[in-house]
């Protein structure tokens, strides 16, 4: 039996639709397990079908999947996120891949298809699937909106850190790799990722995500980059060639310099995100795709300063309550 583990803070409405999903996948024979880390008003979810776990204070995500795997009964736990759709063959593609002994977890990946229409909602969810689309079947970069693992395996491992508010599926990804646990990176296995953004809040997301990106490496935690070499060089690269600009057009009044550094770093960008706006080319077409360009070298420059500022707050903040545990207990 398959134990589903849904984690949720504060959308009922979402969640409604992820477990209705689950239902009419798992078709009463696996058992389905909600767990409210403290949703402000409750979730209001009331299903003899579903077991609803209640955080009375919040325990973070790693805490909330960690309560749901502790009361699970199945030999094998799926954890999903609540904005998460499941493919219609999601539990066939777990069962064979875990009970046929070849893999002790796997890992999903989102779908195309985006589940809102605006553009910078399309292009978020086009970047999520064509990077997990290119990772490694055997990555240990680890997300769990979409995660299958025996349960004898997590319980050895000891769960996910519940210290860590942020970071906690990338660290037991981690943890997966020096245990020499078998994982997959399953790209059949997809789910409908319903994430909605605007200009503002991408541009925060991506902000937070370099600064905790930023803050592993400094930690030494050694998670892989897996395929994105192209990405962390952009990076470093274009904001590089960006300052001088700055430098030519306000101090040495040189416009012609100014013009060929332009020229460079719209090049250098063209030539890092080539086949990311190829593929954005692809799925919605030429004008998507130039959009998508110019929000990615948006995007390079906003990722250098939240790299720049996890360098100073981790220098200036470090706590202890932060550290990583990486020890291997299989």
């Amino acid at each position: 039996m398959i134990s589903i583990i849904i984690p949720v803070r504060n959308r009922p409405a979402l969640l409604d639709k992820c477990v209705q999903r689950v239902k009419e996948l798992a078709k009463g024979e696996h058992e389905i397990i909600v767990v409210d880390d403290a949703s402000v008003g409750g979730i209001g979810m009331q299903d003899s079908d579903v077991h609803v776990l209640v955080n009375p204070v919040s325990l973070g995500p790693g805490g909330a999947r960690n309560a749901g795997a502790r009361e699970a009964k199945g030999d094998i736990l799926f954890f999903i996120d609540s904005d998460i759709i499941l493919c219609a063959d999601a539990f066939e593609i777990v069962n064979e891949c875990i009970t046929s002994q070849k893999y002790d977890a796997l890992q999903g990946m989102f779908s195309a298809q985006a589940a809102y229409p605006d553009f910078f909602s399309v292009y978020k969810n086009l970047y999520w699937n064509f990077n997990q689309s290119k990772m490694d079947p055997g990555s240990y970069n680890l997300c769990t909106a979409i995660f299958a693992i025996r349960k004898e395996t997590f319980l050895k491992l000891g769960g996910f850190n519940e210290t860590s508010l942020v970071g906690e599926d990338r660290e037991f990804g981690v943890l997966l790799q020096k245990s020499h646990v078998r994982m997959l990176q399953a790209k059949e296995l997809q789910g409908t990722h319903y994430k909605s953004f605007n200009f503002k809040s991408l541009v925060l997301h991506h902000f937070q995500n370099a600064v905790n990106c930023g803050t592993f490496i400094l930690k030494g935690t050694g998670i892989s980059m897996g395929n994105r070499k192209s990405e962390i060089l952009g990076i470093v690269l274009i904001p590089m060639l960006l300052l001088p600009i700055a430098a030519f057009f306000f101090v040495l009044k040189a416009p012609h310099i100014l013009f060929w550094i332009c020229g460079l770093c719209v090049m250098a960008c063209l030539f890092l995100t080539k086949d990311f706006v190829g593929y954005c080319a692809k799925q919605k077409g030429v004008l998507f795709a130039m959009a998508a360009f110019l929000m990615h070298a948006l995007e390079y420059n906003i990722a250098f300063v939240g790299l720049a500022w996890s360098v100073v707050r981790f220098s200036l903040f470090q706590r202890k309550d932060l550290n990583f545990r990486f020890e291997s207990i299989v």
